[in-house]
């Protein structure tokens, strides 16, 4: 916005300018908005954005169901004032880049929300801005940045402790299987590891289940750990307790040709943490639930109540005062029977 303008203005082209990074609707799609009004008041310099024309509240029985059921959604610590005041829930994650673990001071936080929220932290993908956080890498300067790194993500576990009194558990993505390692001697490795972390600073570790084509750097990498349905079947048998990304698994389960709902079963005892948005074919994930192949699945109805943590991973549904998320909290408010 160039000015202020009240709510049931019209928008004219005088009202606003072109300014990067595309936060709201750029030049291309402007023309389907001028002329209508805006539905709440636009200030000065801040973004133009599509809610501004759209109607997407959450009401209070809705949300009082999504915290019943133990349901979360993503936050930065740039944005979690924002996200907190478009959706007042009780359970966050936090996803972290590396830069934000290093810089991550509870003081950019309210006490308020510190200690009124329960929260999950997702560990970086990355290390630094060339290499993948990899704790087993053979590169012995990688592996001691990424257990640096994934160390710190654990002192900020117990920093929320301080003021939430819960268990803050993690969240990462083992994606590398050494070379010439067999792949279930790898998992007893990574059992065998966490394990001792956990015992050391009482928290819980969980690694994510990934697709078999994971984005990373911009492009797809195949990946062959916690990527195969089938090997649910020996996590299971040596307890390695796990975060199970549904639409990865969906997408896993395409890769492979196998049923996920079978697989689903014979993991649900190790799956202590979910992460949910729809996916369909062999990359496509993180979309609008509907849109995708989840809600079809037998597993679904199964998670919609489950007890565990269930974190909401719509793709940039922070965006626009978070309306990709409230839509996909409606549509799971509207499947809960």
């Amino acid at each position: 916005f160039s000015e202020n303008l009240k709510k049931n203005s019209k928008l004219k082209k005088k009202n606003i300018y072109l300014k990067s990074p595309k936060v709201g609707i750029d030049d291309l799609n402007l023309d389907k908005y001028l002329g209508k009004k805006i539905q709440f008041d636009g200030i000065k310099n801040k973004p133009l954005i599509k809610s501004y024309f759209q109607k997407n509240n959450l009401n209070t029985n809705s949300l009082e169901k999504f915290n019943k059921f133990n349901y979360s959604i993503p936050i930065r610590p740039h944005d979690y004032k924002l996200i907190n005041k478009e959706i007042k829930i009780k359970n966050y994650e936090l996803h972290l880049t590396f830069m934000d673990v290093e810089k991550f001071n509870t003081n950019n936080f309210s006490n308020e929300f510190l200690s009124n929220c329960k929260f999950s932290i997702h560990a970086p993908d990355y290390c630094d801005n060339n290499n993948i956080l990899d704790l087993f890498s053979e590169n012995k300067k990688i592996r001691v940045k990424s257990e640096k790194l994934f160390l710190k993500c654990i002192q900020i576990s117990r920093l929320l402790k301080n003021f939430n009194n819960q268990s803050n558990p993690i969240v990462i993505s083992i994606s590398q299987l050494p070379k010439n390692e067999n792949i279930n001697n790898f998992y007893i490795k990574v059992k065998k590891y966490l394990f001792k972390l956990q015992k050391k600073f009482n928290v819980k570790i969980f690694p994510q289940w990934l697709p078999y084509y994971a984005w990373y750097f911009g492009g797809t990498h195949k990946i062959q750990v916690f990527s195969n349905p089938k090997d649910v079947i020996f996590l299971n048998k040596i307890n390695l307790n796990i975060c199970l990304d549904v639409s990865h698994f969906i997408l896993s389960a395409n890769y492979f040709n196998l049923d996920a709902d079978y697989y689903f079963d014979r993991g649900k005892k190790i799956f202590k943490h979910f992460h949910i948005s729809d996916a369909k074919g062999l990359d496509s994930e993180g979309i609008i639930l509907g849109n995708g192949e989840l809600l079809n699945k037998k597993f679904f109805k199964k998670l919609l109540k489950n007890d565990k943590t269930k974190v909401l991973e719509t793709w940039e549904g922070h965006l626009n005062n978070c309306f990709n998320f409230k839509k996909d909290i409606k549509k799971i408010i509207e499947k809960i029977k």
